[in-house]
C-alpha cells in the first residue's frame, strides 16, 4: 500500500488566512449602507455570507440581518422624530386678521426645528424646546371675498432633531370668516360677540375674569340712538369741542375705520353711553387688572412673571411698524408671544387736541374712563416698546377706545 501525507506550511497557513481576510474585507465593504445606518454599542452578527462585529455607539435600538448584509441602527436614530400641528378649538374659526393658535406635538428629544406653510408660504421655527409648542400663526390669516368664508390648511414641511429631517404629520384647518361691519353680516358658528348701535360687530375674548371687545370700537352713534359730533377735517371744531366727538384718522374712514376703529375724545367716553348697553370704556383699575393677570400667567414676551412686557401679547400681528428691538410689537420675533392674549391691539395712532393726526403703524392708545385732574387716563402700547404704559392726557385728545362687559 502505498501511504502519503499532505500538509499546508505555516508560511502557506498564514498566506490563506491573510487572503480570505482581505477578500472578506473587499466583500463588506463593498455593500450599499443607508448613511442614516450606524454602528452601536457591540455585539456581533452573522449572514449567509458574512460576520460583523460593532464596538462604536449607544446601545443598539434594532439589527436586521439579511442574505448579504447587517445593518445596526444605533445613536436614538435622530432621523425618527416626528411633529404633528393641530389648530386649538378656540380658534378653529376666526374673523380675517384674527391670530390663529396653533399646537405642534414632537416626539423624541428636543430642540427641534420645524417649517410649516399654508400652502403658499412657508414659516421656520428653530430650536424649538417646549413639547407641545404653541404659537400664533406668523401671519394672520385674512378672508377674501366674495365667498363668505376662505379655508387655511397648516401643514408642517418637515421636522428636523440633530440635523437630520424628516416629513410632519397632520393637518390645522382655519375658517375665515368677513369681519362683520355696518351692512350684511354672514353668520359664524360658535363665534362669541357683542354688536353696538350701528351694527357692527365685535368679537370678544376672556382674560382672566374679564370679558372685552378684540377690536376697537367704531360706532358714530350712542347707545342711546343720539348722534355723536363728527366735526371732520375741522380742526378747530374738534379743538374746542366739550361735550363729545369722534374722527377717523386723516378724515378718511374708508381707509382707516377696519380695523383701526374710530378716535374719540374722552368727552364722549364721560357720557357713560358710548358703549353697547351692558359694556363700559375700563376704568384705570380695570386696565390694571387685566395687566397683571398677563404678568401672572407668563404673557410677558420672555414668558417670567416679572415686570410689564405684554405689550407683544396685546398687540395685533400686523400693521406695526418695523422694530429690532427684540420682544416688541412691531418685531416679529418670538411668535408664540405674538398677539397672545388674543387683545388684537392695533396701532390706530391719535388726533391731537390741535386737531392733526399721528402715529399711526407705531402706538396703540385706549382711553380708560377714570379722570386725572382735568384730564384722563390712558393706556398704551409702542411699536418699540416692551410695556404696557398708562399716561394721562387733555381729554380733548382723540384715541381708540375699548369696551369691557359690565
Amino acid at each position: 500500500m502505498f501511504n502519503s501525507s499532505f500538509s499546508i506550511s505555516p508560511f502557506f497557513k498564514s498566506f490563506c488566512a491573510a487572503f480570505l481576510f482581505c477578500l472578506l474585507t473587499a466583500y463588506v465593504q463593498g455593500q450599499s449602507v443607508n448613511p442614516r445606518v450606524v454602528g452601536s454599542s457591540g455585539g456581533t452578527g452573522t449572514s449567509a455570507e458574512a460576520t460583523i462585529s460593532w464596538t462604536i455607539g449607544e446601545p443598539v435600538i434594532t439589527t436586521h440581518v439579511q442574505p448579504g448584509n447587517i445593518l445596526s441602527q444605533g445613536f436614538h436614530q435622530s432621523f425618527g422624530a416626528t411633529a404633528t400641528i393641530s389648530v386649538t378649538p378656540a380658534n378653529a374659526t376666526v374673523c380675517g386678521g384674527d391670530a390663529v393658535e396653533l399646537r405642534v406635538d414632537f416626539t423624541g428629544s428636543g430642540p427641534w426645528s420645524f417649517t410649516y406653510t399654508d400652502g403658499t408660504t412657508s414659516w421656520l421655527h428653530s430650536n424649538v424646546t417646549d413639547n407641545p409648542y404653541i404659537f400664533n400663526t406668523d401671519v394672520a390669516p385674512v378672508w377674501v371675498g366674495p365667498d363668505p368664508s376662505v379655508v387655511y390648511t397648516y401643514t408642517i414641511t418637515w421636522v428636523s432633531q440633530n440635523g437630520f429631517m424628516t416629513p410632519g404629520s397632520g393637518s390645522a384647518v382655519v375658517t375665515v370668516f368677513k369681519r362683520p361691519v355696518t351692512g350684511p353680516m354672514y353668520h359664524i358658528p360658535n363665534l362669541v360677540g357683542v354688536m353696538d348701535i350701528d351694527g357692527n360687530f365685535y368679537e370678544t375674548i376672556e382674560i382672566g375674569t374679564q370679558t372685552w371687545m378684540a377690536s376697537n370700537l367704531k360706532t358714530t352713534r350712542y347707545n342711546d340712538g343720539d348722534p355723536i359730533d363728527y366735526p371732520g377735517s375741522d380742526d378747530g371744531a374738534w379743538s374746542a369741542n366739550n361735550t363729545g366727538a369722534y374722527a377717523w384718522y386723516n378724515d378718511d374712514e374708508a381707509t382707516y375705520s377696519d380695523p383701526y376703529g374710530a378716535l374719540y375724545n374722552w368727552h364722549a367716553v364721560n357720557t357713560g353711553n358710548l358703549c353697547p348697553v351692558g359694556w363700559h370704556v375700563p376704568t384705570a383699575t380695570e386696565w390694571d387688572t387685566m395687566r397683571d393677570y398677563l404678568i401672572a400667567n407668563g404673557y410677558n414676551y420672555d414668558g417670567t412673571t416679572t415686570g410689564n412686557k405684554i405689550a407683544k401679547a396685546l398687540a395685533s400681528l400686523t400693521l406695526w411698524q418695523v422694530s429690532a428691538t427684540e420682544g416688541v410689537p412691531g418685531n416679529t420675533d418670538l411668535p408664540e408671544y405674538r398677539n397672545k392674549s388674543r387683545f388684537n391691539g392695533f396701532p390706530g395712532g391719535q388726533r391731537a387736541n390741535t386737531g392733526g393726526y399721528s402715529a399711526i403703524g407705531a402706538n396703540g392708545i385706549w382711553w380708560t374712563s377714570s379722570p386725572v385732574a382735568g384730564t384722563a387716563g390712558l393706556r398704551r402700547i409702542y411699536q418699540s416698546q416692551v410695556m404696557l404704559q398708562s399716561q394721562v392726557l387733555s381729554t380733548n385728545y382723540g384715541y381708540s377706545v375699548r369696551c369691557i362687559k359690565d
